[in-house]
C-alpha cells in the first residue's frame, strides 16, 4: 500500500493542529482523484486522532447527467463506508448570473456556502463547538503551485504570493482546513491506485476555457519545457517564503489592532461589530507594509474579506495623509473609511444608515462619580468634576496634577481651556441651570453661544460654515445642556460658564485622542 499521501495529511495534522479530539470534519467529497483520496485517510485516521467524518457533495448542474453519476457514486460510496453523506444540488449557472460572476467564482463561492451549511446542521445536529468543527477541502501541491501563479499574473502582492494556508476561516466561522496541501498529485494517485479506488474523472478539467485550466495544462507545460523544468518546486519556495513574511507581518499587525483598535456596534458596542476606530497616527506614522496591512485587516475583521483593490488601498493613503475631518472614501460592499476627530473610521454601514446615539449624564451623577468615561462609535469622552482653590489674580490657574492627562493635556485650568479637545466649565454654574448633561447628535432648533463671538449660533448654520458634509453632521455627538448645545467636541466650545477666580469645582470633559492612553 502507498502511505505517502496519508504520512502527509497524519504530518499535517499533528504538526500544524489541523482537528481537536473529539471534533468533526466536513469534507468536501466530488468523487474526484484528490478528494476521494482525503476522504478515504480521514476515515482510516478517525480513531486514531479521535475526531468524527461526514462528506458534503455538491452538484453544481453543469453537466447533465454525468453529474448526477457522480452524485450517486458518492451516495453509493459514503453508504458503503458507513459515512454521512449531505448532497447540495445546486443551478451554478443561474448562481453566475445572479451574481454577475464567471461560472467558476460562482461555484467555489456556493461550494464553500454549501460546506458551510453542512458545518451548521452538524453543529445543531451534535452539539459539537464550532470552533471543533472543520471543513476539510482537498486542495493539493500541485494546486498550490497553480494558485500562486494565478495570482502572480492577476498582480497580487506578496501576501497572495503565500498561496493557499493549511488552516483559514471561513465566512461562517468554521475553520477550513487543507490536510492533503503536502501532498502532490502522483502520491494521491498512487494511494487511490493502491487501495483499488476508483475516483471520478470530471472531464471539465481538460476544458481550457476555465482560467485554472488553461495555467495547468498550457502555462504550466510551456514553464518546465523551455524555462525550468522544476518550475513547480520554485514557485512552491516562493511562495513558502512569502508565507513566512506574511506571517511575521501578520502578527506585528494584529498587535497593533490590540493596542490602538477598537471595535464597535453602531448601535450597542457589542458583537458583531460593524465599525472600528484606530488613532489617525497610527496609520500615518506607519510604514507602507504595515499600514496597508492594517487597513486590509480591520476591514477583514469587520467582514470585508476580499475585493479590496490596489486602487482602494491608494485612496485610502491619499485620505490618510490629508488628515482631514469629515472626508471618507468607499470601499467595496458598501464599506467605508473617514477621517474623524484625529481617528480614522472603518465603517461597514454608510454614515447615514448610523442610528442616533444618546447619553443622559444627571449632575448628580457626575458630582458623585468624580470621574467616569463614555464611549462613543467615533471616540471616547472622559469626565471629570476637580474641586480646587484657586490663586487670586490668576483667572482660575489651580494645578491639576492629579487629573490622570499627564502628557496628554495640560495640567492647569487656563491651558486645559485653550485645548481643543477639552472643555472646562464652572461645575456649580451649570448645575444652576442644567440637571443633566446630554450627548447627542443634532436635533432642530439647538444653538451655542460660541467663545469669541456675540449672541448665538444655530449648530445647522455652524455646521455650514465648518463645510462639513451632510452626512457627517448627522453623525457628531454633541454636549448639550437642553437645547442648548455646550460643545462639539474638537470644533467648539460655548462661553458660557467661564471659570474664573470664584470658582471652587471645575467640569473638565476630555475628548481621547492619540497618547492619552485610550
Amino acid at each position: 500500500m502507498d502511505e505517502r499521501a496519508t504520512d502527509k495529511v497524519r504530518e499535517a495534522i499533528v504538526g500544524r493542529d489541523l482537528i481537536p479530539r473529539g471534533g468533526h470534519v466536513v469534507v468536501g467529497f466530488s468523487g474526484g482523484p484528490d478528494s476521494m483520496c482525503l476522504f478515504h485517510i480521514l476515515l482510516r485516521l478517525r480513531e486514531e486522532f479521535e475526531f468524527t467524518v461526514s462528506a458534503v457533495h455538491v452538484n453544481h448542474g453543469f453537466r447533465p447527467g454525468a453529474a448526477d453519476d457522480d452524485q450517486s457514486r458518492a451516495e453509493k460510496l459514503c453508504a458503503d463506508w458507513g459515512a454521512p453523506l449531505d448532497v447540495r444540488v445546486l443551478d451554478v449557472a443561474a448562481l453566475a448570473r445572479e451574481w454577475g460572476e464567471t461560472q467558476e467564482e460562482a461555484g467555489r463561492t456556493a461550494r464553500y456556502r454549501a460546506f458551510d451549511e453542512a458545518a451548521l446542521d452538524v453543529e445543531r445536529r451534535t452539539g459539537i463547538p464550532r470552533e471543533s468543527i472543520k471543513v476539510a477541502v482537498a486542495h493539493n501541491r500541485n494546486d498550490q503551485a497553480e494558485t500562486v501563479l494565478m495570482r502572480f499574473l492577476r498582480g497580487s502582492g506578496p501576501d497572495g504570493l503565500a498561496g493557499m494556508p493549511f488552516r483559514r476561516v471561513g465566512e461562517a466561522g468554521y475553520d477550513v482546513i487543507r490536510p492533503l496541501l503536502a501532498a502532490d498529485r502522483v502520491e494521491i494517485e498512487a494511494y487511490c491506485a493502491s487501495r483499488d479506488l476508483e475516483p471520478a474523472i470530471d472531464h471539465t478539467n481538460e476544458e481550457t476555457r476555465y482560467h485554472r485550466n488553461r495555467i495547468r495544462l498550457k502555462l504550466l507545460p510551456l514553464l518546465r519545457e523551455d524555462y525550468n523544468a522544476s518550475v513547480d518546486d520554485a514557485i512552491l519556495r516562493l511562495a513558502r517564503i512569502a508565507e513566512e513574511d506574511r506571517d511575521f507581518f501578520d502578527a506585528a499587525v494584529r498587535e497593533i489592532i490590540a493596542a490602538e483598535c477598537r471595535f464597535f456596534d453602531a448601535r450597542s458596542g457589542s458583537a458583531p461589530c460593524s465599525s472600528a476606530r484606530i488613532a489617525l497616527p497610527a496609520l500615518a506614522e506607519a510604514r507602507p507594509a504595515i499600514r496597508h496591512r492594517l487597513i486590509i485587516a480591520i476591514f477583514k475583521d469587520l467582514g470585508l474579506a476580499q475585493d479590496i483593490e490596489t486602487a482602494h488601498i491608494e485612496a485610502a493613503d491619499r485620505l490618510i495623509e490629508s488628515g482631514k475631518t469629515g472626508k471618507s472614501i468607499d470601499f467595496p460592499s458598501g464599506y467605508s473609511l473617514e477621517i474623524s476627530y484625529n481617528f480614522a473610521i472603518f465603517a461597514a454601514r454608510r454614515a447615514s444608515d448610523t442610528p442616533d446615539e444618546t447619553h443622559t449624564l444627571e449632575m448628580e451623577t457626575l458630582e458623585r462619580a468624580r470621574d467616569m468615561s463614555i464611549s462613543f462609535r467615533l471616540f471616547d469622552l472622559r469626565f471629570r468634576v476637580v474641586t480646587f482653590v484657586p490663586k487670586r489674580g490668576t483667572d482660575a490657574r489651580g494645578e491639576i496634577d492629579a487629573f490622570g492627562f499627564e502628557g496628554a493635556l495640560p495640567c492647569d485650568l487656563v491651558a486645559l481651556r485653550r485645548d481643543s479637545n477639552a472643555l472646562v466649565l464652572d461645575f456649580d454654574s451649570l448645575r444652576e441651570d442644567a440637571d443633566a448633561l446630554t450627548l447627542r447628535t443634532r436635533r432642530p432648533g439647538d444653538r451655542i453661544a460660541p467663545e469669541g463671538m456675540t449672541g448665538g449660533k444655530k449648530i445647522q448654520d455652524l455646521f455650514v460654515d465648518m463645510k462639513l458634509p451632510k452626512n457627517e453632521r448627522e453623525r457628531i455627538v454633541l454636549v448639550a445642556a437642553g437645547d442648548d448645545i455646550l460643545w462639539v467636541p474638537g470644533k467648539r466650545k460655548t462661553r458660557k460658564y467661564a471659570t474664573g477666580e470664584n470658582t471652587r469645582r471645575a467640569l473638565i470633559v476630555c475628548l481621547l485622542v492619540s497618547g492619552s492612553g485610550v
